[in-house]
């Protein structure tokens, strides 16, 4: 009896032994240290624009990044050919925009957006279908952009609601 009292008693101090030994190393220092690498600059977020131009009198640049229902609206007869113009304070890569639809039936559905800045013009079709959350792959490095509704899914336009609610763009410092 008295050899497995020094066992399991030894078998204790040993474990005691490396808990405490455990406990003083860090099992993820490596992986930390390879994270602490990354800036803050590096990681995907929303970016917010700086400054925002509108023809309606800065209403569609509040209703489009106010986080609400409101929507694109338009002082004309058509949603066509209405523009807002985007600007950030230091260059940004964006890598992607999302766009709020406007759920309810007295809104146009937007069919096509036109996006320039300091590339190639891009033109993104959305979707028709009840898809209310719209994911544009941009990946350009830009300071401004200018986005333009190019037509609509109505002919002739219904409403001057634009049935864009929200503007989201996700990227880095460029």
């Amino acid at each position: 009896m008295n050899n497995n009292f020094k066992i399991i008693f030894g078998g204790i101090v040993i474990f005691l032994f490396g808990v405490f030994v455990g406990s003083n190393i860090d099992l993820f220092e490596e992986q930390s240290d390879a994270l602490s690498q990354f800036e803050d600059e590096d990681i995907l977020r929303i970016l917010y624009p700086n400054n925002c131009i509108d023809e309606n009198s800065g209403l569609n640049c509040k209703n489009l990044f106010d986080g609400l229902t409101t929507t694109w609206q338009t002082n004309n007869e058509s949603c066509v050919n209405s523009t807002i113009q985007i600007s950030f304070s230091s260059p940004q890569l964006i890598e992607f925009i999302t766009i709020g639809e406007a759920v309810n039936m007295t809104s146009n559905n937007v069919k096509e957006l036109q996006i320039s800045g300091d590339f190639e013009t891009k033109v993104f079709e959305l979707n028709s279908e009840d898809q209310y959350l719209e994911w544009l792959d941009l990946y350009e490095s830009v300071n401004s952009l200018e986005i333009t509704i190019s037509s609509l899914y109505e002919n002739p336009a219904t409403s001057q609601d634009c049935g864009v609610e929200e503007i989201n763009f996700y990227g880095r410092d460029a």
